[in-house]
């Protein structure tokens, strides 16, 4: 797999300008669009004291999981803080998705306010679902963020390798669905599957989940 052109600190420096402004959040999710499991929200805080970053992070789609796999303990070595929020299928079927995103993104936010002063949050993509949710932190949406921002890329590694890990353990006990292959997207496979075998409490039952 090619390697892609590298995301930088370069947004992440010029709002931690002066030092000491608080930390820079960076924030992604993964799974919005599976038909079964969680959407899960990354969170990754930077200021001024992190050295230089691993050298391996990308936009989590773009490595492969051996090396999302290697990446992680780097990254967590590397900043300051991190947080990974699953928000389950029940959860999302309860509220929508873009809710169940910002009480994730919110919780992820949270955990690390707890600890840190934050300065702002960067979130991946065009729209701010963490505002009407939790309105106490400055939201700045970031299009590409994951391929522009090192902060906002960490957590999508981070995020994506939990989510992927705890579809490959749910699949032991539903092995019929191909979890440990789809990650509970909506394969032709995984489809079928549902059509002929029924959904689980792990699917998203408001979804459109049989084959078109």
């Amino acid at each position: 797999m090619a390697t892609p052109q590298a995301p930088t600190l370069d947004l992440e420096w010029s709002l931690l300008a002066p030092p000491g402004a608080g930390v820079v959040i960076g924030v992604d999710e993964v799974g919005r669009g599976a038909l079964a499991g969680p959407v899960t929200i990354g969170a990754v805080a930077v200021d001024r004291t992190c050295g230089t970053p691993p050298t391996d992070i990308r936009d989590s789609k773009a490595l492969s999981q051996k090396r999302r796999q290697d990446a992680c303990p780097a990254i967590r070595a590397w900043a300051i803080d991190a947080a990974v929020v699953h928000i389950p299928a029940e959860r999302i079927d309860d509220v929508g998705i873009t809710q169940a995103l910002g009480e994730g993104a919110a919780q992820a936010v949270e955990s690390i306010s707890d600890r840190r002063a934050v300065g702002c949050v960067l979130l991946d993509g065009r729209h701010d679902f963490i505002t009407p949710v939790d309105a106490r932190w400055s939201v700045r949406t970031v299009i590409k963020g994951d391929a522009t921002c090192i902060s906002i890329a960490a957590a999508s590694i981070l995020a994506k390798e939990e989510r992927d890990g705890l579809m490959r353990d749910l699949h032991v006990s539903y092995p019929v669905y191909g979890w440990d292959r789809n990650v509970g997207y909506g394969t032709a496979g995984h489809r079928s599957a549902i059509a002929t075998h029924g959904v689980t409490t792990i699917h998203r039952r408001s979804w459109n989940l049989l084959p078109t």
